[in-house]
């Protein structure tokens, strides 16, 4: 089983953020999802002030990516789910304009009808019983 830490991507500081997201350490992650935005995009039409739910957000791959390709998602609103305390102020911190939460998917009721786009990427290790979790967001 493994355990999802705020050591997870790496260690660094506040002050560090952005050049640690601009290494070359992060440029494939960061590309991979710049790609995953273009992919969705072509098959999601994207709304001005639609509700956007980040699974597992981490240290907010998925907001820098929306932010460096200019990606029509920055003009949503986006709810971070991220069940590491120590990662969600650092998201607070960077990602002020969008909703932060510290907790777990099954924390959250019936997540379908309060968002109209679910981005669940790479977090499958976050569920204890991944049939579940998928049950919660059909």
């Amino acid at each position: 089983h493994h355990t999802y830490t705020k050591d997870s991507w790496g260690k660094f500081s506040d002050y560090e953020y952005d050049l640690y997201m601009n290494s070359s350490q992060m440029t494939q992650h960061i590309n991979r999802m710049i790609n995953n935005l273009s992919f969705f995009s072509k098959y999601i039409d994207i709304k001005n002030e639609q509700n956007i739910l980040d699974i597992g957000a981490g240290i907010g791959l998925l907001e820098f990516a929306i932010k460096k390709a200019n990606s029509a998602l920055a003009n949503c609103n986006l709810v971070l789910l991220e069940p590491v305390g120590e990662m969600c102020s650092v998201l607070k911190k960077k990602y002020s304009d969008y909703i932060v939460l510290n907790a777990n998917l099954n924390q959250i009721k019936d997540p379908t009808p309060m968002f109209d786009v679910i981005f669940c990427q790479g977090v499958d290790y976050l569920f204890g019983y991944i049939l579940g979790a998928f049950q919660t967001l059909q």
